[in-house]
């Protein structure tokens, strides 16, 4: 995840893929277009708006342990081999 509070629309990055996160994307909030530092977007205007994004907060980590465990099992066939 990546928050970015100085931009002209502060928004939350995250590292799912658009279609998870259009599936978790609250009415209440809006997507933005993809940037370099992250592929699905979506604007904040406050801390309501971070309230409402907690299941795509969730879905953000429960890819990064998946992913670190992914390379973790990789890493290790690759060191038995």
């Amino acid at each position: 995840m990546r928050v970015v509070i100085e931009a002209r629309t502060p928004w939350i990055g995250f590292n799912i893929s658009p279609e998870t996160g259009m599936r978790l994307l609250p009415a209440s909030l809006s997507r933005m277009d993809p940037s370099p530092w992250a592929e699905f977007r979506i604007g904040v205007n406050g801390p309501e708006d971070i309230r409402a994004c907690s299941e795509l907060v969730i879905a953000a980590i429960q890819k990064t342990i998946d992913d670190r465990h992914s390379s973790r099992d990789s890493a290790a066939k690759a060191a038995v081999i």
